[in-house]
């Protein structure tokens, strides 16, 4: 099923890969010094990206959107519709309030069929669902066959009938 969602996510800065892979090689005898804060990760390892797996199912009525945010609550978790383009921004805390432990932004543009007045997010054992309906005139309807009645050139059977029996006699 073709499904009309396309995603971007945010991605490492060359720079940032770069540094990594440096440092990966100058310590590459020393494996446990990957992990260990440097200038370039340290704002990293304080916050730290999560990218959430999710599933869309596309149904008549609209479509269904699931993402697994496992230990985000619902005061973690920002969803946001402009346009085309469904937001949703997730940003954890540790156990104080200034210290932020992983951070998510998905972005999804989604169909021009969908009703933006209707849409729906609820979140229930770490599975955010975002319910996106389809705008009336969009959803699709059966249409009925009607037969027509074809109109015969041929003159009816019984003038020829009739027509025979004058012609033998």
């Amino acid at each position: 099923m073709h499904n009309a969602f396309e995603v971007s996510t945010g991605f490492w800065s060359a720079p940032e890969i770069e540094a990594l892979m440096n440092r990966a090689w100058r310590n590459r005898r020393r494996p446990s010094a990957f992990f260990e804060k440097d200038e370039v990760s340290a704002g990293r390892a304080q916050t730290a990206w999560y990218q959430p797996t999710f599933d869309v199912h596309e149904s008549e009525d609209g479509y269904q959107l699931s993402i697994d945010v496992p230990g985000f609550g619902q005061e973690d978790i920002k969803v946001e519709l402009k346009d085309t383009v469904l937001t949703i921004c997730g940003e954890r805390k540790r156990g104080r309030a200034s210290s932020i432990a992983s951070t998510f932004e998905s972005r999804f543009t989604v169909p021009t069929s969908v009703d933006a007045s209707k849409v729906e997010a609820t979140i229930e054992n770490g599975v955010l669902q975002i319910i996106l309906p389809k705008a009336a005139q969009s959803k699709s309807r059966s249409i009925e066959i009607q037969a027509v009645k074809l109109v015969s050139e041929a003159p009816p059977v019984a003038s020829m009938e009739s027509a025979s029996t004058t012609a033998h006699a």
